[in-house]
């Protein structure tokens, strides 16, 4: 969104206005009452993709019904990890996009939850989704996201699974720190005092005076897999332009490497994960 938000702020027909951030990169809401004075859409993020910080949606939705503006929620990085409610008894979306290879679904199937009334203007017309699209519909990956749907439901129906799940992640980023601690660069947990706390799938992690791309080259060849940033912008040298927003010091930023879990991830394999960070992390500041 930020790239497209981007261009149309370039092509001078869109008057675009960024949301202010405050701590570990949650939108302020104090700032963000006046700024959406005439605004047509709010598009938020409901977990950050790099980071795994969760906004206040709630809240979010209550303020854009407030000023009249639609309220549209990214919620790529939630639906399928943490359980879902929209509309009577949850947040008050008007729009909400997804996409199903973040549940174990195919790549290539996204899809867009619309509340009744939210009409939608097709920018490629056709006979497809109900007039909203033209083209083939993907049918054997919209078949594949329902069964992957059917399967993350299953799944997050059992609370003790999403708890196990939730204690690998700060297993990860306990026993990382402690590893770290004294002969390397401390790792830092980039969002961890976030407001409305983090996802357990995602944990950002900054290594000072360390450069993220090197550190990724060692754990390529130790068949570990991360990314510096985000999945689509793996190979740019830039720190995360999101890093930087949230206020994180330049030199951390360079050093900072994506970690992501999944709910088959086991605790043998972060410990291995540990080890094989701690062993990068040492033997690139001793370079």
């Amino acid at each position: 969104m930020r790239e497209l938000a981007e261009q149309m702020d370039k092509s001078g027909r869109v008057e675009v206005r960024w949301a202010p951030l405050a701590a570990a990169g949650v939108v302020d809401m104090e700032r963000l009452g006046p700024l959406l004075d005439g605004a047509t859409l709010a598009s938020v993020q409901w977990v950050n993709n790099e980071t795994g910080v969760i906004q206040p949606v709630e809240e979010l939705a209550e303020v854009c019904a407030r000023a009249g503006a639609l309220f549209h929620c990214d919620a790529t990085q939630w639906v399928g990890k943490m359980p879902t409610e929209v509309g009577s008894g949850g947040p008050r979306f008007d729009l909400m996009s997804f996409s199903a290879h973040k549940w174990h679904g195919p790549k290539g199937v996204g899809i867009l939850w619309a509340r009744p009334g939210v009409g939608l203007k097709a920018t490629m017309p056709g006979s497809q989704e109900l007039g909203r699209r033209g083209g083939t519909e993907n049918v054997p990956g919209i078949l594949g996201a329902g069964v992957a749907a059917r399967q993350a439901r299953k799944w997050l129906a059992d609370a003790p699974a999403r708890k196990r799940a939730a204690g690998l992640r700060d297993r990860f980023e306990d026993r990382l720190r402690a590893a770290c601690a004294g002969t390397c660069p401390p790792a830092v947990v980039n969002g961890a005092d976030a407001a409305c706390g983090r996802i357990w799938t995602t944990s950002n992690i900054g290594f000072s005076r360390l450069e993220a791309e090197a550190l990724l080259i060692l754990l390529s060849e130790r068949g570990l897999c991360a990314s510096a940033g985000a999945a689509c912008s793996s190979g740019s040298l830039d720190p995360s332009p999101v890093l930087l927003a949230m206020g994180v010091p330049s030199e951390v930023a360079h050093g900072s490497v994506r970690f992501s879990l999944s709910r088959d991830t086991s605790e043998a394999e972060i410990d291995e994960a540990v080890t094989i960070v701690a062993g990068c992390v040492e033997r690139l500041a001793r370079m």
